[in-house]
Protein backbone atom coordinates (compact mmCIF):
# COMPACT_ATOMS: atom_id res chain seq x y z
CA UNK A 1 0.00 0.00 0.00
CA UNK A 2 1.14 3.25 -1.16
CA UNK A 3 1.90 5.97 2.37
CA UNK A 4 2.95 9.38 2.21
CA UNK A 5 6.48 7.93 3.25
CA UNK A 6 6.86 5.71 -0.25
CA UNK A 7 4.99 7.72 -2.39
CA UNK A 8 7.85 10.55 -3.23
CA UNK A 9 5.73 13.78 -2.36
CA UNK A 10 7.96 16.04 -0.50
CA UNK A 11 6.46 15.82 3.17
CA UNK A 12 6.67 17.47 6.18
CA UNK A 13 6.73 16.05 9.80
CA UNK A 14 6.18 16.60 13.38
CA UNK A 15 7.86 13.61 15.68
CA UNK A 16 7.16 13.01 19.43
CA UNK A 17 8.85 10.28 21.39
CA UNK A 18 8.04 9.44 25.19
CA UNK A 19 9.55 6.34 26.84
CA UNK A 20 6.90 3.69 28.91
CA UNK A 21 7.63 1.45 31.80
CA UNK A 22 5.93 -1.01 29.70
CA UNK A 23 6.79 -3.75 27.69
CA UNK A 24 6.22 -3.09 24.31
CA UNK A 25 2.91 -6.05 23.89
CA UNK A 26 1.39 -4.32 26.90
CA UNK A 27 2.51 -0.62 25.39
CA UNK A 28 0.92 -1.18 21.96
CA UNK A 29 -2.22 -2.86 23.31
CA UNK A 30 -2.76 0.66 25.50
CA UNK A 31 -2.14 2.66 22.21
CA UNK A 32 -4.33 0.84 20.34
CA UNK A 33 -7.23 -1.36 21.95
CA UNK A 34 -7.53 0.90 25.02
CA UNK A 35 -7.00 4.23 23.17
CA UNK A 36 -10.56 5.42 24.47
CA UNK A 37 -9.27 4.93 28.09
CA UNK A 38 -6.45 7.51 27.77
CA UNK A 39 -7.14 9.94 24.87
CA UNK A 40 -8.40 13.28 25.75
CA UNK A 41 -11.73 13.72 24.53
CA UNK A 42 -12.52 14.96 28.36
CA UNK A 43 -10.44 18.44 27.57
CA UNK A 44 -12.87 19.04 24.69
CA UNK A 45 -9.59 20.20 22.43
CA UNK A 46 -9.30 16.79 20.76
CA UNK A 47 -12.07 15.61 19.34
CA UNK A 48 -14.34 17.06 16.88
CA UNK A 49 -17.35 17.21 18.55
CA UNK A 50 -16.77 18.51 22.37
CA UNK A 51 -20.57 18.64 23.64
CA UNK A 52 -21.10 15.13 22.52
CA UNK A 53 -17.63 13.23 22.53
CA UNK A 54 -18.41 9.80 24.42
CA UNK A 55 -14.89 7.43 22.76
CA UNK A 56 -12.69 7.47 20.62
CA UNK A 57 -11.67 4.01 18.71
CA UNK A 58 -9.08 2.57 16.67
CA UNK A 59 -9.82 -0.52 15.17
CA UNK A 60 -6.84 -2.82 15.45
CA UNK A 61 -6.43 -4.26 11.63
CA UNK A 62 -5.40 -2.83 8.14
CA UNK A 63 -8.74 -1.00 6.70
CA UNK A 64 -9.75 -0.63 10.25
CA UNK A 65 -11.42 3.48 11.03
CA UNK A 66 -9.83 5.33 13.60
CA UNK A 67 -13.28 7.47 14.77
CA UNK A 68 -14.90 9.25 17.29
CA UNK A 69 -18.50 7.73 18.85
CA UNK A 70 -20.44 10.41 20.51
CA UNK A 71 -23.53 10.11 22.99
CA UNK A 72 -26.11 10.06 19.97
CA UNK A 73 -24.36 6.96 18.87
CA UNK A 74 -23.05 9.47 15.79
CA UNK A 75 -19.92 8.06 14.63
CA UNK A 76 -17.26 10.82 13.23
CA UNK A 77 -14.05 8.69 11.22
CA UNK A 78 -11.06 10.29 11.56
CA UNK A 79 -9.10 8.07 9.59
CA UNK A 80 -8.03 4.53 8.62
CA UNK A 81 -5.31 1.76 9.43
CA UNK A 82 -2.88 1.41 6.29
CA UNK A 83 -1.04 -0.87 8.22
CA UNK A 84 -0.51 -2.69 11.14
CA UNK A 85 2.07 -4.80 12.86
CA UNK A 86 1.07 -5.88 16.60
CA UNK A 87 3.25 -5.13 18.63
CA UNK A 88 5.55 -3.37 16.82
CA UNK A 89 3.72 -0.69 14.45
CA UNK A 90 0.77 1.14 13.38
CA UNK A 91 0.22 3.42 10.79
CA UNK A 92 -3.13 5.36 10.33
CA UNK A 93 -4.57 8.37 8.51
CA UNK A 94 -5.84 11.67 10.00
CA UNK A 95 -8.39 12.25 6.92
CA UNK A 96 -10.36 14.38 8.99
CA UNK A 97 -10.20 18.12 7.70
CA UNK A 98 -6.93 17.05 5.48
CA UNK A 99 -6.78 17.06 1.73
CA UNK A 100 -4.69 14.50 1.10
CA UNK A 101 -5.14 12.47 4.66
CA UNK A 102 -1.70 13.32 6.83
CA UNK A 103 -0.70 9.72 8.17
CA UNK A 104 0.28 9.22 11.47
CA UNK A 105 3.00 6.29 12.56
CA UNK A 106 3.54 4.64 15.96
CA UNK A 107 6.25 2.60 16.65
CA UNK A 108 7.33 0.15 19.75
CA UNK A 109 10.39 -0.05 20.54
CA UNK A 110 11.92 -1.91 23.40
CA UNK A 111 14.09 0.00 25.46
CA UNK A 112 15.61 -0.16 29.15
CA UNK A 113 13.07 -1.39 31.35
CA UNK A 114 10.32 -0.54 29.27
CA UNK A 115 9.40 1.09 25.39
CA UNK A 116 10.04 3.61 23.30
CA UNK A 117 7.14 5.11 21.85
CA UNK A 118 7.86 6.89 18.87
CA UNK A 119 5.53 8.71 16.89
CA UNK A 120 5.48 10.81 13.70
CA UNK A 121 2.73 12.55 12.20
CA UNK A 122 3.53 13.62 8.47
CA UNK A 123 1.26 15.32 5.59
CA UNK A 124 2.15 16.46 2.31
CA UNK A 125 4.08 19.83 1.87
CA UNK A 126 1.12 21.47 0.44
CA UNK A 127 -0.74 21.20 4.20
CA UNK A 128 0.01 22.73 7.12
CA UNK A 129 0.41 20.25 9.44
CA UNK A 130 1.78 23.08 11.92
CA UNK A 131 -0.65 25.53 11.70
CA UNK A 132 -3.39 23.34 13.05
CA UNK A 133 -1.66 22.77 16.71
CA UNK A 134 -0.83 19.55 16.19
CA UNK A 135 2.82 19.97 17.59
CA UNK A 136 1.73 21.09 20.80
CA UNK A 137 -1.47 18.80 20.70
CA UNK A 138 0.68 15.78 20.43
CA UNK A 139 2.85 16.83 23.64
CA UNK A 140 -0.43 17.27 25.51
CA UNK A 141 -2.03 13.34 24.07
CA UNK A 142 0.94 11.98 24.42
CA UNK A 143 1.03 12.84 28.02
CA UNK A 144 -2.09 11.53 28.97
CA UNK A 145 -0.89 8.26 27.44
CA UNK A 146 2.30 8.14 29.44
CA UNK A 147 0.47 8.90 32.37
CA UNK A 148 -2.20 5.89 31.67
CA UNK A 149 0.61 3.97 30.85
CA UNK A 150 2.10 4.79 34.47
CA UNK A 151 -1.16 3.96 36.52
CA UNK A 152 -1.98 0.36 35.91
Amino acid sequence: MSTLATSGVPTVSINKSVHVRRAPEDAFHLFVDEIGRWWPLHTGKYTYNAEKAQDVILEAHVGGRFYERYTDREEFTIGQVLEFDRPNRVLFTWAAGFDPPTEVEVRFIPENDGTRVDMEHRAAESVPLKGHGFEGGWDEVLSYFVAAASAT
